[in-house]
Formats: C-alpha cells, sequence, structure tokens
C-alpha cells in the first residue's frame, strides 16, 4: 500500500480561504491521451485532430528567491512522448533525446508573478541568460525529485 500523496487542506476549508498555505511545491502530471476520446469530435459536433507529441506533461509549481531575495512563484512545464503508448518502455526521463515517434520534449517556464497569464515562455532563453539558467537549472531538478516523492506506481513496479 502506498502512502497518501498530497496535501492537507483542512486548515484552509475550516478558515474559509485563509491560512494553511504551504511552501511545498506543487506537482502535477498526467499521461491521459487528453485531446483522444471515443470520438474526434467536439462538443458542438465539429471534428477536430488530436494533439500530437509530445502530449504528455508534467509540471512544477514552487517559489524561488529572485536576485534580492524576495520570493517568486515559478511553473515549469514538461511536455514529453511517452513510449508506453507506442509500444515502448514506460520511462518519464526518456524524453531528453529524440525519440522515434514524438520527438524531443518541450518546456515552459513561467514566472507567474510578473505573467499570471503565461503569455510568455521564458524556457527559451536556456543558454542565453544566467539567472534564468539558474532558475531552470533548479526547476529542472526539483521536477525530478517531486515525481519521485509524488508520482503513484503499481506495487511491484520498479522507479524509473
Amino acid at each position: 500500500m502506498h502512502p497518501l500523496v498530497g496535501a492537507d487542506l483542512s486548515e484552509l476549508v475550516r478558515n474559509s480561504g485563509t491560512g494553511g498555505y504551504s511552501d511545498d511545491a506543487l506537482y502535477f502530471m498526467t499521461d491521459d491521451e487528453v485531446s483522444e476520446g471515443l470520438t474526434d469530435v467536439n462538443p458542438r459536433g465539429h471534428p477536430y485532430s488530436p494533439i500530437a507529441e509530445p502530449s504528455h506533461v508534467e509540471t512544477v509549481i514552487t517559489r524561488l528567491p529572485d536576485e534580492n531575495g524576495e520570493p517568486q512563484i515559478w511553473k515549469y512545464s514538461r511536455y514529453y512522448s511517452n513510449p508506453k503508448f507506442w509500444g515502448g518502455a514506460s520511462n518519464p526521463d526518456q524524453s531528453i533525446s529524440p525519440q522515434p515517434e514524438g520527438g524531443p520534449a518541450e518546456f515552459e517556464l513561467y514566472n507567474l508573478g510578473d505573467d499570471p497569464l503565461e503569455t510568455t515562455n521564458l524556457a527559451w532563453r536556456c543558454g542565453q541568460n544566467a539567472a534564468t539558467d539558474r532558475v531552470i537549472k533548479t526547476l529542472q531538478a526539483m521536477l525530478v525529485q517531486q515525481r519521485r516523492k509524488k508520482r503513484l506506481r503499481p506495487t511491484g513496479q520498479v522507479e524509473d
């Protein structure tokens, strides 16, 4: 039996939405084929094409101090192709290099304090801006750490 994951939000509920905030990183992932259904028709009856790979996602949202030590909320997402869905082995770390189907991973990085609507993806600055490189490196490590801590696996399945 796996230990429970997630956060205790009871204090937040008891206090009508105030208090109960934690500095723990928020981790989200899905391997669902979210754009595929029983039919490729939207609720209005119009056909659509499923999202092309890489379409699996994992995200970490956390606070990091800026150059002045002020906390900033950052969001880092990785979209990847999971070979489990095209006959390969399941491995969330596999997308570092291009794959036969789906291609390499794609990344998004946002400072949610400066850009709450996520209009400017800062990941393109990788290798061009030392401050952004530090944030990306920190968030990449945090993503791996949160995946190991929070992503559930069926009993008996070995960890990647």
